[in-house]
């Protein structure tokens, strides 16, 4: 196995580094092509000590940088293309980098501890420097300036920039204006006037939840704007944990055709609704939508998943059904912690790519206790930090599920039967507020009411 490193000339004792840090990293990379998208901005071949890394590395970011998929063989292949191959132990060595990778788990803490030891490695390069030029030094400031400058890049190399000036804010700002002006709000449109009229759409980068006890219709509103955003050309990603796509894709066929679900599934369908399937199928076919229904997911796959989806079909809105089956990271924490790391994952997740996530969400029991069944806040299942974490919470609640005859809205008392009540119940960008919408149970279909 080949141990090389760049160790520089005036190095009298090995520098601070970690090979089995590097491998591990490298292990990782290798295996785990998923990981790529979110640790490959905090990565350059300056950090890795060890120049077989250094090499190896250099054959990932080729291949990343060229949309190519990273594993053993493309990065063997490419190493070899550059005749580099032998350099770095040969193919046997390469897989041996996979051999010693248990879990990606730690990726974050190795990471920081590979930019730690590259700043102190920089530190000695710099210091040596300094002392050289000293001693021959004609100008000090210039010697010092020049050792500011490379501690800066040092630095600037390691923690990079993400402050924006104020011309950066009052552009978008003004662009978020202009949109106003253009659609009637700054977010995609929901498909719904009234939800539209409140929340301004769904905004980037909002992690909007969408929360309510069984059978109340979550996944079914999910569906329907879904439908609405994808009807406006608007690519849309969607990780189901609970529906198989087969399932999802069912009731947007009955959403669009206007044939009842139940009908469809079962193939009970007379000739003039074959001839709606038909077309509904053809339209749909054409459709942006792109459905992971991965049973189990942790907050972490998710995010290295939609950060993909993002990077390959331009995705502009995100939906995740629903959050409480799936796991977080760290496995000593309690279900509340666990909760809340999933809820914090999902608002990063909208924030670092920029678009709306809609988290669906179950409710406590508590609901069913109170006579009017609205739910609130505190029935938010396991968590307070999703409440928290929120820019906008939507609660769906169906009267005639609870045998109520009547709902009072805005003073006004309806009849409730096929209604259901949309509560806005947090609202960053405005007021909360009560909606009714009506509901087709056939079709599995919400109108504005």
């Amino acid at each position: 196995m080949s141990t090389k490193t760049s160790q520089l000339p005036y190095e009298s004792k090995v520098p601070p580094h970690s090979k089995d840090i590097e491998r591990s990293i490298i292990g990782i990379l290798l295996l785990e092509s998923s990981c790529i998208p979110l640790y490959i901005k905090k990565l350059s071949r300056d950090f890795f000590y060890v120049t077989d890394n250094q090499v190896i590395y250099d054959a990932i970011q080729y291949l990343y940088d060229h949309n190519q998929n990273v594993d053993i063989l493309t990065v063997t292949n490419r190493l070899r293309a550059e005749n580099k191959l032998e350099d770095v132990g040969g193919a046997y060595n390469v897989v041996r980098y996979t051999n010693e990778v248990v879990s990606s788990a730690h990726m974050e803490t190795w990471i920081v501890i590979l930019h730690d030891y590259y700043l102190q490695r920089e530190g000695i390069r710099i210091g040596y420097e300094m002392i050289k030029d000293c001693q021959q030094a004609a100008d000090i400031n210039m010697v010092l300036n020049a050792a500011s400058s490379s501690i800066s890049k040092s630095q600037e190399n390691v923690y990079v920039n993400t402050e924006r000036s104020m011309t950066h804010y009052l552009f978008n700002l003004a662009q978020e204006r202009s949109r106003v002006s253009e659609n009637g709000q700054i977010g995609i449109d929901t498909g719904y006037r009234s939800i539209n009229k409140t929340i301004s759409g769904w905004v980037n980068p909002d992690l909007i939840i969408l929360a309510a006890r069984p059978a109340q219709g979550k996944t079914a509103f999910m569906l329907n704007t879904i439908y609405n955003v994808l009807m406006q050309d608007i690519p849309v990603g969607v990780f189901s944990l609970e529906m198989s796509g087969e399932q999802l894709v069912n009731r947007l066929l009955s959403l669009d055709s206007g044939i009842r679900h139940t009908d469809i599934r079962h193939n009970n369908l007379t000739d003039d609704e074959r001839r709606l399937l038909f077309k509904s199928e053809t339209r749909l076919s054409k459709v942006p939508l792109f459905i992971d229904d991965t049973p189990s997911l942790n907050i972490r796959d998710l995010r290295s998943k939609a950060t993909i989806m993002k990077r390959k079909y331009g995705i502009k809105m995100l939906c995740v059904d629903y959050l409480q089956l799936m796991s977080g990271i760290d496995k000593k924490a309690n279900r509340e912690g666990e909760i809340s790391e999933i809820s914090r994952g999902c608002k990063i997740i909208a924030k670092e790519l920029d678009i709306p996530v809609i988290a669906l969400s179950q409710l406590s029991r508590a609901v069913e206790a109170r006579p009017d069944k609205i739910p609130q806040l505190s029935d938010l299942r396991e968590s307070g930090s999703i409440e928290q974490d929120a820019d906008a919470v939507i609660f769906l609640m169906r009267p005639d599920t609870y045998n109520i005859q009547e709902v009072e809205i805005d003073g006004q008392t309806i009849p409730s039967q096929g209604i259901t009540l949309v509560k806005i119940a947090k609202n960053r960008h405005g007021s909360i507020k009560s909606v009714p919408m009506k509901f087709v149970g056939d079709t599995m279909k919400f109108i504005d009411y």
